[in-house]
């Protein structure tokens, strides 16, 4: 890179084309004219500047060939710039300050990537996020679940799910809106989010079903929470249900062995929950 850098300094010519063809006549021509101008100054005779000028030649032209070599790096660190983000996610670190072709191309590679990197992030964000109450959505809560059952396994540490439907929400969009049932969904993500450590798993599952993943948690702990939860929901009222506010059922489970992943994991605690909304709603049902 370095005989590029010098090369990209000279203000003519300013192309990096221009600049090509000057090593390639300068790396050939030079020789020859030394050439030329010791036979002139009569250092050799006829015959030997035949031999000295095909040497000076070849020399010249294999001067040319490894200088060509050199110009040629901006290329190779673009192409390795690419693969290694391709490949392994790198950022590059391509120089941004030469004005030629090849410069322009560097800073531009460099410049697209970067851009890319920070769009491509924040898609990843914005798949694993639910567009209504900013929580995390299923597919995240999935991925990220399965980690922490493995994770609770290997460590023996206990692991708790909360998984929580609002109740009769069904009658709410009826009665009051879709727009209300949604703000009425907002209100509950920002109780949940309020309520919750960092290391917990919060998401919305979808409709008007939320869980929470509670690592290091055991049923005792992990049954308050769902209460506190229950109570803090019930008594928040809604401006958009005209100051009413709205219940939940929840269902409580830890990890144990015959859960198998996690989502058996949560098909338990899905049950739970559905026996909390039989036996009359509004309340916690915790597994035994």
């Amino acid at each position: 890179m370095q005989v590029y850098k010098t090369m990209a300094r000279l203000n003519w010519p300013r192309s990096y084309v221009g600049k090509l063809v000057l090593i390639c006549c300068a790396a050939i021509v030079a020789p020859m004219a030394l050439v030329a101008a010791a036979q002139h100054a009569g250092l050799f005779g006829p015959s030997a500047s035949i031999w000295a000028a095909g040497l000076a030649g070849l020399l010249g032209t294999m001067l040319a060939l490894v200088l060509m070599n050199h110009m040629l790096a901006p290329m190779r660190a673009t192409w390795d710039a690419l693969e290694q983000y391709i490949q392994r996610g790198d950022l590059p670190n391509l120089p941004t300050v030469y004005g030629d072709e090849a410069g322009r191309l560097m800073a531009q590679v460099q410049h697209t990537i970067r851009a890319l990197d920070i769009a491509s992030k924040e898609l990843r964000r914005l798949a694993s996020l639910d567009p209504l109450t900013a929580l995390h959505n299923r597919r995240w809560l999935v991925q990220r679940g399965q980690d922490e059952v493995v994770r609770a396994r290997r460590e023996n540490s206990p692991l708790a799910a909360i998984l929580m439907d609002l109740d009769h929400f069904k009658g709410i969009n009826d009665h009051y809106g879709h727009g209300a049932g949604d703000a009425a969904l907002v209100a509950v993500a920002e109780i949940m989010r309020g309520q919750v450590r960092p290391y917990d798993l919060l998401a919305r599952l979808g409709g008007e079903e939320f869980c929470l993943v509670m690592p290091d948690t055991d049923i005792v702990v992990a049954s308050a929470v769902a209460e506190r939860l229950r109570r803090s929901i019930a008594d928040h009222p809604i401006p958009q249900l005209g100051g009413a506010s709205v219940t939940a059922s929840l269902g409580v489970v830890v990890l144990g062995p015959d859960d198998g992943g996690f989502l058996g994991f949560i098909g338990r605690a899905d049950a739970m929950l559905y026996g909390a909304k039989r036996t009359g709603r509004n309340r916690v049902m915790v597994a035994a």
